[in-house]
């Protein structure tokens, strides 16, 4: 929980069900390495004992399959609780289950479980335990750290941080680590049997054996490497706009279900648009949360679940200025340019959050060289008329800013 706190902060899935699963990802350090410590004990134990090669019931793969499934089940056991310790901490208020995230965890798990049964099949337990710990968090890390991103796909970890409200998991990327993690897990599982089960002075059908289990996990890795859809950082695709939950005429609100769910985002939305307009200030009426750039038409905000109200403010105000940021156009000039940014940033935050809960404006703390304190002093309809003027040029170098009103 401790770790959870740290590295899983609450605005990266709180609202919103696949993020939270998704985040869940982190907890893959611990259930991972569970599973090949427990599995290196059992199998090292078992090779020791010696009872595998004797004459039993059941066979040698039934035998296998009992003892390392409770490795595999404690360390779900200690995945869930990171899944449910999550969705408890902030409950998601919306989203649909995904099942292939499920899948993946499980195939990961049963992978470093055998990667663990490896190393118990070869070395002491001591040993092993210590070298499997090693092993799967090296894996993870080292899949992790790769400079290219089909390299995450090795790994179960692609999913952590994967999802905004307004996009969704992909689920063909997904499956691909599914699909490799299993396969790894059964080439492992193979040799892990064979070397048990199979007398030293028989070494010929050991190397065989190793030999091609290697070769095919290589062939499984470069496979996944290779495939056009592993070539993406994150597995997400944006979410379509007939998801979208469409409210009001001027102005009108576009939210997803998740975001729309309490009211407040649409209601804060609403009152900062009107505050705005009665100002005189034009403002494009239609508004999606979602992602893109704001146009004189419409503007895009980026929102999620839970939003306060001064949070929505920001968002919106940001919404407004330049999605490039201020343009660079000579040493002077650009300075201006930011001036004259945040003192639209500040004035827009200010009379739109006017009569709503969101704090008092640090004029003094962000006032950009001094600038805003004069401004608010001059008339409404001349700070109205700079702002206007001011919006559409800070992105281009074609006009030069206006310079500040005077009373």
């Amino acid at each position: 929980m401790v770790y959870a706190a740290t590295y899983v902060h609450p605005v990266d899935y709180a609202g919103y069900l696949p993020a939270a699963i998704g985040n869940a990802g982190f907890f893959l350090l611990f259930s991972c390495a569970v599973a090949a410590i427990s599995s290196a004990i059992e199998i090292a134990r078992l090779r020791r004992s010696g009872m595998i090669a004797v004459p039993q019931a059941r066979s040698s793969n039934r035998t296998m399959i009992a003892v390392l499934s409770k490795s595999v089940v404690g360390a779900l056991v200690v995945q869930v609780f990171g899944i449910v310790w999550l969705i408890v901490s902030y409950p998601p208020v919306g989203g649909d289950l995904p099942w292939i995230v499920i899948a993946m965890y499980v195939t990961v798990i049963a992978f470093h479980a055998m990667l663990g049964a490896l190393l118990g099949a070869l070395l002491p337990w001591v040993v092993a335990a210590a070298a499997a710990l090693t092993a799967s968090y090296c894996w993870l890390g080292f899949t992790q750290a790769m400079p290219f991103p089909a390299g995450r796909y090795l790994s179960g970890v692609i999913v952590v941080q994967c999802c905004t409200v307004d996009t969704a998991l992909t689920p063909g990327p997904i499956a691909v680590t599914v699909a490799f993690a299993a396969v790894s897990a059964f080439l492992f599982f193979a040799l892990v049997r064979t070397l048990v089960t199979t007398a030293r002075s028989r070494r010929r059908r050991r190397a065989s054996v190793v030999l091609r289990v290697l070769t095919a996990w290589v062939a499984a890795i470069l496979v996944t490497l290779l495939l056009p859809i592993t070539q993406t950082y994150t597995p997400v695709q944006d979410r379509t706009d007939s998801e979208l939950l469409c409210d009001g005429t001027a102005p009108r609100s576009c939210l997803f279900p998740e975001v729309a769910a309490d009211g407040t985002v649409r209601r804060t939305i609403d009152t900062m648009w009107t505050n705005l307009t009665d100002l005189g200030l034009t403002v494009p009426p239609d508004i999606t949360g979602a992602r893109g750039d704001s146009t004189p038409e419409s503007v895009h905000m980026a929102i999620r679940a839970g939003m306060t109200p001064s949070e929505v403010v920001y968002s919106f105000t940001s919404s407004l200025l330049p999605a490039t940021g201020v343009a660079y156009c000579d040493e002077s000039d650009y300075q201006q340019r930011q001036t004259a940014a945040y003192v639209a940033e500040l004035w827009i935050e200010e009379k739109g959050g006017h009569g709503m809960d969101i704090g008092a404006i640090q004029t003094q703390a962000h006032d950009a060289d001094g600038e805003y304190a004069p401004f608010r002093t001059v008339p409404i309809e001349s700070q109205v008329h700079w702002v206007t003027a001011t919006l559409p040029i800070l992105g281009t170098c074609d006009r030069p800013v206006p310079a500040f009103p005077t009373s």
